[in-house]
């Protein structure tokens, strides 16, 4: 499957799918945007959603990376938000992209995400 940056599709995808390329989290940070949430008005956060899109990037055996938005994924689940809308911003380049696989990288040629140690 070929991925190419494009504009977002509107399908929810559970956080929970999401691998996080950060390895840690300021609780005050997800603290501050967990209030935020709460303090928008309920007719709104469809919409909120929708404007904060989560940025990934598909890696070896189609798996979703987050490149940002951490805290505030973090804090949507902690307030029961269980899916957001993503973005696909790269991935792999052609059909299988064995390559990604076999150099232990997701987005391929990029180099937009490398594991610690590498």
């Amino acid at each position: 499957m070929s991925y190419a940056i494009r504009e977002p599709s509107l399908h929810a995808t559970p956080i929970l799918d999401l691998k996080p390329t950060q390895m840690t989290l300021g609780m005050a940070e997800v603290a501050r945007k967990r209030q935020a949430w709460r303090a928008h008005h309920p007719d709104k956060l469809a919409e909120f959603l929708a404007y904060h899109m989560a940025p990934v990037v598909v890696g070896p055996g189609e798996r979703r990376y987050l490149i940002d938005h951490h805290h505030l994924a973090r804090a949507l689940y902690d307030e029961g938000v269980k899916s957001v809308f993503v973005v696909i911003v790269a991935g792999p380049r052609e059909p299988g992209a064995r390559g990604n696989e076999q150099r232990g990288r997701a987005g391929g040629q990029q180099r937009a995400l490398q594991p610690l140690g590498c």
